[in-house]
């Protein structure tokens, strides 16, 4: 990745008083058949519960969920990502399916 000025490193930026928080967002296609809302929904029921949030505000990409990854351990970022390819794989065969 190449920043303004800089090939390697980001800008300076001051983080006095900020809660930063890393974020990883995914995006599904509408052939999924999967609403944010049901995503997040399935996955809060899933084994071991997943909790994602849909973004917000002008700048939020439709059809999208959000991980905060804070609070993650290590290796549980690939039971998020098999969480969501399954269900999503299941939404698409059900889509395919025509139920």
């Amino acid at each position: 990745m190449t920043w303004a000025g800089s090939p390697a490193s980001p800008p300076p930026i001051s983080t006095a008083g900020w809660n930063i928080t890393r974020r990883v967002s995914s995006s599904s296609s509408p052939r999924t058949r999967a609403s944010t809302r049901e995503l997040i929904a399935e996955l809060e029921q899933h084994d071991p519960r997943i909790f994602l949030f849909a973004p917000t505000g002008p700048s939020a990409a439709p059809n999208s969920v959000v991980v905060n990854t804070h609070t993650l351990q290590p290796g549980e970022e690939r039971l998020i990502g098999a969480a969501l390819r399954e269900t999503l794989a299941e939404r698409l065969a059900q889509r395919q399916a025509g139920v």
